[in-house]
């Protein structure tokens, strides 16, 4: 592959298909430089090495500029034998978030009357991160290509109501799953950012993974392996968990149970 010209594609993850200690593997959809998908029914293969971004950390939905080598793969099934188009990624920027915790809170949020996953997503596919300008200015005019104009005049009203759009911004930039970012924001509300920069493992309560927050802190937070904030909630979570099991419900569990969790 090293004889082959780069190419530059401009895409929407669709999803995560394999993620090892080496590489990510996504499977996403090109687009043109509206954000419009070019074609539905024909997918890339991307395949990142972690030593080639510095993140390693893809969610579905996000719109990501790729450079690398192109190249083709066989896969075979019982009953198929296909070929798939691969870039083997060289450079990636993120040109925009995936939008998740902005659509999981005006979707899940029973004050936002009138709007559905369907049309949360539709706004954010039309506006991307511009929404939360538009929203924080009382801009209703422009919702009204996609919203009625009572359901678009209540977004702009409970929006502003909750007053949590830079909260909700930065936990989309920080790249936290809307899972847990929008279960976080309803809580903390206003001290959001300042809880989540002194101690990002804040975020265990809303998720019961490990994994996933540990990424992130380390990740997105830089918290480095031997950071007393990390030791301190590996315990604690470990804790967590043995009481959960316990038959008991007590916290007398041997180290050797402790760490296993």
């Amino acid at each position: 592959m090293s004889d082959k010209e780069q190419v530059e594609a401009l895409v929407r993850v669709r999803k995560i298909r394999n993620k090892t200690d080496f590489a990510v593997t996504l499977v996403a959809v090109e687009l043109d430089q509206k954000h419009n998908v070019l074609d539905h029914s024909r997918y890339i293969v991307i395949s990142i090495p972690k030593y080639n971004t510095n993140t390693t950390i893809f969610y579905p939905n996000e719109v990501w500029r790729f450079v690398g080598k192109p190249d083709t793969r066989t896969i075979t099934t019982d009953s198929y034998i296909g070929i798939e188009n691969v870039i083997e990624v060289e450079s990636a920027t993120l040109i925009c978030e995936s939008g998740d915790n902005f659509v999981t809170e005006v979707w899940k949020s029973d004050e936002y009357v009138g709007i559905g996953e369907t049309l949360a997503r539709r706004l954010w596919e039309s506006f991307g991160d511009s929404i939360y300008d538009l929203l924080d200015n009382g801009a209703k005019a422009p919702l009204l290509s996609i919203l009625q104009e009572d359901v678009a005049a209540n977004l702009v009203h409970v929006w502003n109501k909750k007053g949590l759009s830079k909260q909700i911004r930065w936990i989309e930039l920080m790249g936290i799953p809307s899972e847990v970012g929008i279960r976080c924001v309803n809580y903390y509300l206003s001290n959001t950012i300042s809880k989540l920069e002194a101690n990002p493992y804040a975020l265990l309560p809303f998720s019961a993974k490990w994994d996933t927050i540990d990424e992130i802190a380390r990740d997105k937070f830089r918290i480095a392996e031997d950071d007393h904030r990390r030791i301190f909630a590996a315990v604690e979570h470990s804790v967590h968990l043995g009481v959960a099991r316990s038959r008991n419900h007590h916290t007398a569990f041997t180290v050797l149970n402790c760490t296993q969790n």
